[in-house]
């Protein structure tokens, strides 16, 4: 009785481990695309300094001693446990601005 105790436990031991065991499943490539435009930009003037607005940002870029500028987040909501991920963006047609006056600082 005292030997088949402690194998007993052993025994129990091993086989609820067994579920904490995964196997590899084949990998899977799913590929998400999108597209977003942004407006040309508006500039204001408010006292010496400009300030740029687009219509579809929807947050600021505020870094110390940098401009203020629009930027776009996109959430994508993803599976849990994914690995590599891979972003690319592919900007087109850019169009450069001139300002004569500075930009606002954050």
């Amino acid at each position: 009785m005292k030997k088949i105790l402690p194998i007993l436990v052993i025994g129990i031991l091993l086989l609820s481990g067994m579920g904490a065991a995964t196997y590899k499943s084949e990998s899977e490539t799913t590929a998400i695309s999108g597209k977003e435009f942004f407006s040309t930009p508006r500039l204001e003037q408010i006292d010496n300094n400009v300030i740029v607005f687009s219509e579809e940002a929807n947050g600021l870029i505020l870094e110390a001693g940098k401009p203020i500028l629009p930027k776009l987040v996109h959430n994508i909501e993803l599976e849990f446990g994914v690995r590599n991920i891979n972003v690319m963006v592919q900007p087109k047609n850019i169009v450069e601005m001139d300002c004569d006056k500075e930009i606002s600082a954050a």
